[in-house]
């Protein structure tokens, strides 16, 4: 490993490039290039599969503003076009007990990504474990078992 590498894996959470430019004493447009290379070269590129050995626990949620944040404006042109303004994401996250963690944007415009993601990413074998959710009925060749999470009320 060269001294950049060792630099941009050493910061817990993460270096700038205004940073790496200094430690390097090089320039800053330098340095965001060397970064993303950096970047690319440390990601991990092979296909994950979870569930060989433990269960793997996965959920989905919607990341993204609530509406009750925006200025007054945008809701009332929400309340007239809802779907103009739907800026949620689903993000979909699986886990393997002792494990590894797997995260993965799902695209709005290809409803059965989910499924497709979560079929090729867990092992023939693989015990899910979820809430209460239908979604992942389809996937015929691994266990399901479902936990029901009861959510206190707001008093």
């Amino acid at each position: 490993m060269a001294y950049r590498d060792i630099l941009v894996s050493a910061h817990k959470k993460g270096i700038s490039s205004y940073q790496l430019g200094r430690d390097l004493q090089i320039a800053q447009k330098n340095a965001w290039f060397m970064l993303h290379r950096i970047r690319e070269m440390l990601r991990s590129k092979e296909q994950i599969i979870l569930g060989e050995n433990n269960p793997v626990e996965i959920d989905e949620m919607f990341a993204g503003g609530s509406i009750t944040n925006k200025h007054n404006a945008k809701r009332k042109q929400y309340a007239s076009n809802p779907e103009q303004y739907n800026n949620k994401t689903t993000v979909l996250g699986m886990i393997e007990r002792k494990g590894t963690l797997v995260m993965e944007a799902i695209s709005k415009k290809r409803p059965n990504e989910l499924v497709n993601i979560v079929a090729a990413t867990l092992s023939k074998k693989a015990t899910l474990i979820t809430d209460t959710t239908n979604l992942y009925n389809k996937i015929k060749r691994i266990t399901i078992i479902i936990l029901l999470i009861i959510q206190p009320m707001n008093m």
